[in-house]
């Protein structure tokens, strides 16, 4: 009755994330939930400071953020009730940021 998505939907534009929701929709039980997170654009990390904090990784992939309002549109368009959202922001730190 629960399903759980920890994993790098940022790997994928936006299609493939409608599909993604789609699909989950599909094999979860009635009644069941789904808890899902992502990077936002304002995760520095993955977002403004990609390139500073993962050169290489910045170098090799194309990183496909989604605002909270785009992705929760996906998941009702997949035909899922959104319960409840929330936006956790943090200024993570990271080696060479504070010098």
């Amino acid at each position: 009755r629960l399903a759980v998505h920890n994993n790098s939907i940022e790997d994928y534009e936006d299609s493939m994330k409608v599909y993604f929701f789609k699909h989950v929709f599909s094999w979860l039980a009635p009644e069941g939930y789904f808890l899902f997170q992502a990077y936002s654009p304002r995760d520095e990390p993955m977002g403004a400071c990609i390139t500073e904090c993962s050169p290489a990784f910045a170098a090799k992939h194309k990183v496909h953020l989604c605002s909270t309002e785009t992705y929760l549109d996906m998941a009702k368009a997949a035909g899922f009730q959104v319960v409840s959202s929330e936006l956790v922001h943090s200024q993570g730190r990271f080696p060479g940021k504070d010098r």
